[in-house]
This record gives structure tokens, sequence and C-alpha cells, in this order.
């Protein structure tokens, strides 16, 4: 019987999940289970066929390992859903999204927007730094998410972020 969300399987919801927050190729390791991407898209397709949308987030970025060969890179291909780049705002950044996007055009995934995650409030140049990243990166910004105490303070971010990705990525 459904026990997550919106009547859904929590096996579904989060096909795995590992303690202590560490890599998924380690927690997986640690919990002695090999992490199948197979396993992690009948769950989105159980979910898919049950709900008008189903947004997928990774962990870890782009390149980390889940397993001794795959990464969450191969996920985002066997799911073939388009893409949104969640930016850890701080130094390095520009680099780090940069690399990010060209990863994303090389599996040949589409990347169709981006939020921006205050990581560092005391963040230096923030705003030169936003507007690089709008002038750089081949999608639209979607959101910003600051450093809030309470993160029910990020709702009105998530929600316009949902809504469009709802609008633009129907499937």
């Amino acid at each position: 019987s459904p026990d997550g969300l919106l009547g859904a399987a929590r096996a579904d919801i989060n096909p795995y999940c590992f303690e202590p927050p560490v890599s998924p190729h380690i927690g997986a390791e640690r919990a002695g289970i090999v992490v199948d991407i197979g396993h992690i898209v009948a769950a989105y397709n159980r979910l898919a066929h049950s709900h008008d949308a189903v947004i997928v987030e990774g962990t870890g970025g782009w390149r980390v390992p889940i397993g001794p060969q795959a990464t969450m890179a191969d996920v985002a291909a066997a799911l073939e859903l388009p893409v949104v780049l969640v930016v850890g705002l701080r130094l390095g950044c520009l680099s780090h999204a940069l690399l990010t996007c060209d990863a994303i055009g090389h599996a040949g995934m589409a990347l169709i927007g981006w939020i921006g995650n205050l990581i560092d409030p005391s963040m230096q140049a923030l705003s030169e730094n936003l507007e690089t990243l709008k002038q750089r990166l081949p999608a639209p910004p979607l959101g910003l998410l600051a450093r809030a105490p309470d993160s029910a303070q990020d709702a009105p971010a998530l929600a316009a972020a949902a809504q469009f990705l709802m609008s633009t990525c129907r499937r």
C-alpha cells in the first residue's frame, strides 16, 4: 500500500538512501549493495504512470560515482529527462557550473535551466557571478535560493522553479 507522498510508495520516491551523508558509491559499498540504474528507472516509471509530473533530484553532482563505474550522469541519461543544474554559489562556482554544463551537453542531454543555491552567504561579487552565469549558461535562471534560517522561506523560489518545470517539461 502507498505510504509516501501523494499516494506514492516511499521506495519509489527514494529508491536508495544511505547513512551517513557520503558519496552514493561509498554509501552503497558500506551498505553492501550495488546501485542498479534499472531499479531507479523502474521507480521513476511507476511514479510517472500515476502522477502528472515527476521531478527527479540527483545527488552529489553530475559526475558523482554511484557504483564502480556508473555516475549520476548515467542515471540522467537512462531517464532521458531534461536537466536543471543547481549551482552552489560560492568561490569557484563559475568554473564548476560551466564545466558541468559542458559535460551535460557532451552527454547529449538538454540543460533547460539553472537554480542558484547560495551556499556562502558572504560570497564576494555575488551579483557579478550571477550575471556571468546568466550570460554564459545556455539556459535561463529558474530561481535563487538564499541561505534561509527557515527552509520554508525557500518555498517561493522553489515553487516558481517547479511551475516552470511543469509547464515546459511535460512527459
